[in-house]
């Protein structure tokens, strides 16, 4: 599973996702940046890994955190939410279930406010 995985995810929101994941010895680690489509909610990045490498999975990200649009930077929360309309909120994290091959990263997600999503990625080809 380890390398680039690049794509679109849709549920109750849609946008971009880049997801990069590292093999190491007993599991895999990673960070998934989620780009929406709309202007009114940030972008995020999710830090994550599995509990060994078998091809179906499930774990709970370790966190989830906006970006800055300004600088690009991770941040709290508490630091950007007033760029935002007053009912957006940015989940701390998510329980991901998902499958992988040599061909393609399926994820599907879920919130703990109860929003879902979910992408099949293609292993991004090197050259």
């Amino acid at each position: 599973m380890n390398g680039q995985w690049l794509g679109t995810y849709t549920g109750a929101a849609n946008g971009r996702i880049v997801v990069n994941i590292d093999d190491h010895s007993s599991h895999f680690q990673g960070m998934a940046y989620l780009h929406s489509m709309s202007p009114e909610l940030p972008s995020v990045a999710a830090g994550f890994h599995t509990a060994n490498k078998d091809r179906d999975f499930t774990f709970q990200t370790d966190w989830i955190h906006p970006i800055d649009p300004h600088t690009g930077l991770t941040v709290l929360w508490d630091t950007i939410k007033d760029r935002y309309p007053s009912n957006i909120r940015v989940s701390a994290h998510a329980i991901v279930n998902g499958f992988w091959n040599e061909e393609a990263l399926t994820l599907s997600w879920t919130t703990e406010f109860g929003t879902t999503a979910n992408c099949v990625l293609p292993r991004s080809k090197a050259g």
